[in-house]
């Protein structure tokens, strides 16, 4: 046995005997989830598309946006892009500063664990060790201090899958300390004053090759399970919502392992995309909004946002049948989030109605005048007790939670091999010194989710 293999074994089994230590170590004034059932949306980096967004969705306004960090260094890693523009369209402090008294804008911030620079070197390891750990305390300490210090953190999302460069591993040695690495991001993290950050631990959509439980890195450092679930990698059919969400780990399993460990459920990217042969996209789906919506409606979810970009927007802009879906779900008083959605703002006039469209092979029928409760959620587990179907496997138990030491100098990041891909994960920078995008490994097509989705 390698030493790193024993330092990881002996990690997990110290942990059974550690849970006092791990939850006085992360003990902190986690903030409630940020309106439940929050409508959010990814407007492709910039604060100016949200209200394009809401007028289109039927909503008076969208106050929680989505941004993403891909950095190819540690210096735009941990003093992220969003903070230093001075174009208020980019600069996304500014636009959580500028909130209405009444209304606090919440930003959620989508992350790699490492900087694009380290994927060709042993990071897993290094991280384990808490090699990290002073560049997670420098972000941590540049987001409370710019104003984020509620911060929604979606770290190292979709994981499970081996197009991304902070990938889990194969080996039981690389999940376990890609399993620390995440702990103590999270950990050092949390240990900056001030620093109320809610951390997101986030699947891709039925990609089952590692069972959720296999790599959680623990309830102690998690506050809500997300999942990636877009309407593609399907038949591109009527099926397209039942793939998605009673599919091998689709959504119906990841709610209940996230209703197993006490967790609200999150859906930080999805969306309805243009029918092609390469996204395999099931083009204007009312039958997959409504999917979601009920999903949504029927379980405990802090946010849901919708990926407002690419074909995801032109489909949302053109397919009026997807389009009514969404205004009725999730515009003003839809029936899928009602007057608790995370805003303090009188309704648009034509917003959405309050309660659930009646469907028939997919197509929204006429809105019902007046209000009822929303429908069960179909296909997806609504109780605590629907946790028995497609629940988590028995997992190894997380090493547990260090206390932060003293910040150290950090190991110097090592010149990757060259290769790889130039395409832009999300969109080009405008400045030289801060990089919005950075290379990420190809998928195929429909697995676009972290990728090419991304670059504007």
């Amino acid at each position: 046995m390698s030493v790193r293999a024993l330092f990881c074994r002996l990690a997990l089994w110290a942990a059974a005997g550690a849970t006092s230590l791990a939850l006085s170590a992360t003990a902190h004034a986690a903030t409630t989830p940020p309106g439940k059932r929050q409508v959010c949306a990814y407007s492709q980096n910039q604060t100016g598309m949200l209200p394009a967004f809401a007028a289109l969705v039927g909503r008076a306004t969208v106050d929680c946006g989505m941004v993403y960090v891909d950095s190819p260094d540690w210096a735009g890693w941990d003093s992220p892009w969003f903070l230093h523009y001075s174009d208020p369209n980019d600069n996304w402090a500014g636009w959580v500063a500028g909130s209405p008294a009444n209304d606090p804008r919440q930003l959620i911030v989508n992350t790699t664990l490492i900087p694009s620079n380290l994927a060709s070197v042993d990071w897993r390891a290094q991280g384990a060790a808490g090699d990290f750990d002073a560049y997670d305390q420098t972000l941590a300490q540049n987001l409370v201090s710019a104003g984020l210090s509620n911060a929604i953190i979606v770290l190292a999302p979709e994981a499970n899958g081996n197009w991304e460069y902070d990938y889990i591993g194969t080996s039981p040695t690389q999940i376990a300390e890609w399993i620390q690495t995440w702990r103590n991001t999270v950990i050092a993290m949390r240990s900056v004053p001030g620093a109320h950050f809610q951390f997101v631990w986030t699947v891709n959509n039925r990609v089952p090759a590692t069972p959720f439980a296999g790599y959680y890195p623990g309830d102690d450092v998690v506050d809500i399970i997300g999942d990636d679930a877009y309407d593609s990698g399907t038949t591109g059919d009527a099926n397209d919502w039942s793939e998605v969400s009673a599919g091998v780990d689709g959504i119906d399993a990841l709610v209940a392992f996230a209703q197993s460990h006490g967790k609200p459920v999150a859906f930080p990217e999805w969306g309805v995309g243009v029918r092609n042969t390469s996204n395999l996209a099931g083009g204007d789906d009312p039958a997959y909004v409504n999917g979601f919506a009920h999903a949504i409606a029927a379980n405990d979810v802090a946010f849901q946002s919708y990926f407002y970009n690419h074909e995801w927007e032109t489909e949302l802009q053109q397919g009026a049948a997807s389009l009514a879906a969404y205004r009725a779900a999730f515009g003003d008083g839809g029936w899928a989030v009602g007057a608790d959605d995370g805003e303090n703002v009188t309704p648009t006039p034509d917003g959405g109605p309050a309660s659930p469209p009646a469907t028939t092979n997919g197509q929204t029928a006429a809105t019902p005048a007046a209000a009822s409760p929303a429908a069960p959620a179909q296909g997806v587990a609504a109780t605590a007790s629907a946790a028995t179907a497609g629940g988590p496997s028995a997992s190894p138990t997380p090493a547990a939670a260090k206390t932060p030491a003293a910040a150290k100098t950090p190991a110097a990041a090592k010149t990757p091999a060259k290769g790889g891909t130039a395409s832009s994960r999300r969109h080009g920078a405008r400045s030289p010194a801060r990089s919005r995008g950075a290379s990420r490994r190809r998928r195929p097509a429909h697995r676009r989710t972290r990728h090419a989705r991304r670059h504007r």
